[in-house]
């Protein structure tokens, strides 16, 4: 566990400036969050508050776009951590448990590879998680332990047809400790998956990337508006209130 890790179950707001209750984001198990609000540079903040920081720094500052709110990646590039994002592995590991969320608008329909929208990954083979598009579709892959291509995160989930559109969109998976899988768009359930074994796999020296793989050959374009990981499941009733919240 790297030096300022903090395993006391707090999360932070991340920058969002709500505690978490009825009518702000849920900030409780936040352990990442990035609001691509910095309006310029090459770094992405991480807004958590949870210690060690991991902020992404933008391998190719131009080929993106700053505006006040988001990121637009226009041309491939990867933002990524220096070094693994330890802390997101042992506080998996201690709950069981992980959510990855987005806000995003895709460039196109067409893009596949999965692109990646955000992976805790060394290459395109070895990963703990992953959250992409596969043309029309949203994609995940999530490590579990004795799983048939478990280094790759295998099977990958897929949303139905139609939901990766050229529009802002949320997308959230969630993983529980009993190993029920959960993709929502929009704010509603889309796709339920069982993915047996535990997370003891997982490697620390990982680090996080978004909008590619480190080896700059799964690119994904479009906007950044905010992606946020929690270290716990999030329920149904709460994927809805970060929809209701917007970006």
């Amino acid at each position: 566990i790297e030096t300022g890790d903090c395993l006391d179950g707090t999360g932070g707001t991340g920058g969002t400036g709500g505690s978490g209750g009825e009518g702000g984001r849920v900030d409780d198990g936040l352990i990442l969050f990035y609001a691509f609000d910095e309006g310029s540079g090459s770094t992405v903040t991480d807004q958590s508050d949870v210690l060690p920081k991991l902020d992404l720094t933008i391998a190719d500052p131009g080929n993106v776009t700053w505006s006040t709110d988001h990121l637009a990646i226009n041309t491939a590039t990867a933002l990524s951590t220096t070094g693994g994002a330890a802390k997101v592995v042992a506080r998996a590991q201690s709950s069981g448990e992980l959510t990855v969320e987005a806000w995003i608008t895709p460039a196109n329909a067409t893009q596949a590879g999965p692109s990646r929208i955000i992976s805790m990954s060394t290459d395109p083979q070895l990963r703990n998680f992953m959250l992409g598009q596969e043309a029309s579709t949203y994609a995940v892959r999530f490590r579990a332990d004795g799983e048939s291509d478990w280094d790759n995160g295998s099977p990958t989930i897929f949303t139905t047809t139609e939901t990766a559109t050229v529009a802002l969109t949320h997308v959230v998976h969630t993983h529980s400790a009993s190993g029920a899988e959960t993709l929502y768009v929009d704010g509603v359930e889309n796709e339920t998956f069982t993915r047996t074994g535990g997370l003891s796999q997982w490697d620390s020296s990982y680090p996080i990337v978004v909008a590619n793989e480190g080896t700059n050959d799964r690119a994904w374009l479009g906007e950044l508006h905010l992606i946020a990981v929690y270290d716990r499941a999030l329920s149904a009733a709460e994927v809805e209130q970060n929809f209701a919240v917007g970006p």
